[in-house]
């Protein structure tokens, strides 16, 4: 448990368990589908493919990692590859810039290829971050675009992005009114609030997911400690903008900001 979250729980409201296992037989269907390793691109994308695999084998439910396998991240880690080459064929060594200095300067594709199971870890924290705005800001054509570009910045420019914590701000905003208005309520809201809920424990595990894949044996990933953080700082504030803003608001539950830390628990408070 951390100090200095923010927690909070909907009394009454219970989401369902995860039955990501129901999905097993066909991600892992998929997943042995892949190409033959021809060229020395693709096997370099296997090499890191595999050891990815192989931590998540040993250290996560196999649900969680044939992921790696997919034809989607097998494009993605292909033009990471160009990147990473394009990278180094203008650098003297491969280390980092200073992120302290310039965070918003890390690209995801460069880091994967001197340390690809941190990196797929951190990509699934994004992911989840990716997740939680959809269901604030809906998937009208407009926020489709404006959720679009969010995904398009670099990790920590997204992190950091004042535009993106002043939408967020509007879009709660917008969301306390309808529930004060009556405009959302019954199913409807039990619905919208069921998904914020889902959205939050799903980063709230990758958040701890990521803290242990840290310390895999692709080697010890510099700054990793403060990357690691500056997600944590992100993931409470996100949490205090839902709980402040719509505490007192929820038809029918009750959504309370609590001090202390955030332990995933959405069920009735005590």
């Amino acid at each position: 448990m951390r100090q200095g979250s923010k927690r909070f729980v909907i009394q009454n409201f219970q989401p369902e368990p995860d039955h990501r296992s129901r999905y097993r037989s066909e991600r892992m269907y998929t997943a042995f589908q892949i190409t033959p390793v021809i060229h020395k691109e693709d096997s370099c994308v296997a090499t890191h493919q595999k050891a990815v695999y192989n931590w998540y084998e040993t250290h996560h439910s196999d649900d969680e990692v044939v992921d790696i396998y997919s034809p989607e991240w097998q494009e993605r880690i292909k033009s990471w590859h160009a990147l990473f080459e394009t990278y180094c064929s203008k650098q003297k060594h491969s280390e980092f810039p200073q992120l302290h200095d310039a965070p918003e300067d890390l690209e995801l594709g460069i880091l994967f290829f001197t340390h690809p199971i941190a990196t797929f870890s951190f990509r699934r924290v994004f992911e989840a971050f990716y997740t939680l705005d959809t269901t604030i800001c809906g998937t009208s054509s407009e926020a489709n675009r404006t959720l679009a570009t969010w995904r398009e910045m670099k990790p920590f420019k997204y992190l950091k992005s004042g535009e993106i914590k002043k939408t967020w701000s509007i879009e709660l905003k917008k969301l306390d009114k309808e529930i004060r208005c009556g405009d959302l309520a019954g199913e409807r809201l039990r619905s919208r609030i069921y998904g914020i809920l889902c959205a939050v424990e799903r980063l709230e595990y990758s958040l701890e997911s990521l803290e242990g894949d840290l310390g895999s044996n692709d080697g010890k990933v510099e700054y990793g400690s403060w990357m690691l953080d500056m997600a944590r700082k992100s993931f409470d504030e996100h949490c205090t903008m839902i709980a402040d803003t719509l505490k007192t608001s929820v038809n029918g539950y009750v959504l309370s900001g609590v001090e202390g830390s955030y332990d995933g628990n959405l069920g009735s408070s005590t």
